[in-house]
């Protein structure tokens, strides 16, 4: 609502004329996206798998808190981290290579790699990655992974465990 007093040429108030609009649709429009964003940030917040997001520059413009707890670093951490810090010196090589092909529009396909936790921990991971563009530029990489470390580990047990019995086996024949 806007309003002004309204003189005659002698100053004398003749009246007030107003202006109103009617912005209930503008704000139902805000409540919704409110409640939308709210649904969206406490969907990636409570996912168990690690999601990320990193700019051009591979500094983390976004890491959700399965990222933070599985890997051990603090929201102030990564706010100094970039890419190249957390992936094992083993495979930075061949990941940053696929995060600039990303970044170049191409596809990479599924992604199975080792990140550093703070404390020094390799953790395994798989999952994908795509590209995030505005007006046409590309400007992040998305980044979904899954901790697969105890799946590996249990997979080198069970091949040790083989190779122990087909030793025996062979041995005894």
């Amino acid at each position: 609502l806007t309003a002004s007093r309204l003189y005659d040429e002698d100053g004398i108030p003749l009246g007030v004329m107003g202006v109103s609009r009617d912005i209930t649709r503008i704000k139902q429009d805000q409540e919704d996206l409110r409640a939308s964003e709210e649904r969206y940030r406490d969907l990636f917040e409570n996912a168990t798998d690690l999601i990320q997001s990193v700019d051009a520059d591979g500094s983390f413009q976004y890491v959700n808190t399965a990222w933070r707890n599985t890997l051990g670093y603090t929201e102030a951490e990564v706010k100094n981290l970039v890419l190249a810090d957390v992936v094992h010196p083993d495979h930075r090589t061949e990941f940053m290579d696929r995060f600039k092909r990303v970044m170049d529009g191409q596809e990479v396909g599924p992604i199975t790699t080792v990140f550093l936790a703070s404390d020094g921990r390799e953790v395994v991971l798989e999952g994908s990655t795509n590209l995030r563009k505005v007006e046409g530029k590309s400007v992040a990489t998305r980044s979904i992974f899954r901790d697969i470390t105890r799946v590996q580990q249990a997979r080198r047990q069970v091949l040790e465990h083989e190779a122990k019995l087909r030793a025996l086996f062979e041995s005894s024949e």
